[in-house]
């Protein structure tokens, strides 16, 4: 779809941002009927353009600027079903965030899911917390990806685990075909309740380890020094 067809839209959506290369070359990788979708909210009237809706309703966001966190709560309220596609490298420190800190991602899955404790030092803050997934590209427009090698997306769940939060490493050519073939959402809850299961398979792990550790300690006291001596 041509980058001008929308044009006269704009005034309907107080959230349009201008387009990028990035953008386009984003939204070019799906079907134009699914780009820049109008939707409308029946009950307040409020009305935005969708960057791309698939035919099962996923509505899928791609964001290069700054956005305040009250935008970002009131899109996910109204596109409900959605994910978020957040370029990387638009501020340089986000993607050196990433190289120096994403080496010390927990492993816990085939090098595809990973926890980590402190998602604040792996991604941009203003990022961490949302309610619904976001996918990181540091790997920026295609012409900046080595021939034979594909462009990796690194996603941040919502919801979180005790051990923190868990993270998803995706090809975008598996990302894009899962949000075509309308089976992105399932996927992703696939990930994240063995995400879960691991994280409660560790933390019980742990408390076992530190009730051995405690049985052992307390074992080797005397049974004396447990014990108050009596005055007479």
């Amino acid at each position: 779809m041509n980058h001008w067809a929308h044009k006269g839209r704009r005034h309907c959506d107080p959230w349009w941002e201008n387009e990028t290369l990035w953008h386009r070359e984003w939204k070019g990788h799906f079907p134009a009927e699914w780009q820049e979708i109008c939707l409308n909210d029946a009950d307040t009237g409020e009305r935005h353009i969708a960057d791309v809706r698939a035919e099962n309703g996923i509505v899928v966001e791609f964001q290069h600027s700054f956005m305040r966190r009250e935008e970002m709560v009131a899109r996910e309220a109204f596109y409900k079903n959605m994910v978020w596609v957040v370029d990387g490298t638009r501020l340089k420190t986000d993607k050196a965030r990433f190289l120096k800190n994403g080496r010390h991602l927990n492993d816990i899955w085939r090098g595809l899911i990973f926890l980590t404790q402190f998602p604040e030092e792996t991604f941009n803050k203003n990022w961490v917390g949302r309610s619904k997934p976001v996918f990181f590209d540091f790997a920026g427009l295609s012409e900046n990806i080595p021939e034979g090698k594909g462009k990796l997306l690194w996603c941040l769940l919502p919801g979180a685990v005790s051990r923190g939060s868990i993270v998803l490493s995706i090809k975008q050519s598996d990302f894009v075909e899962r949000v075509k073939a309308g089976d992105l959402m399932d996927f992703i809850g696939e990930v994240y309740r063995y995400g879960q299961s691991h994280n409660q398979l560790i933390t019980q792990r742990a408390i076992n380890r530190e009730k051995e550790w405690l049985a052992m300690k307390y074992s080797r006291r005397k049974p004396g020094r447990l014990r108050r001596r009596r005055r007479l």
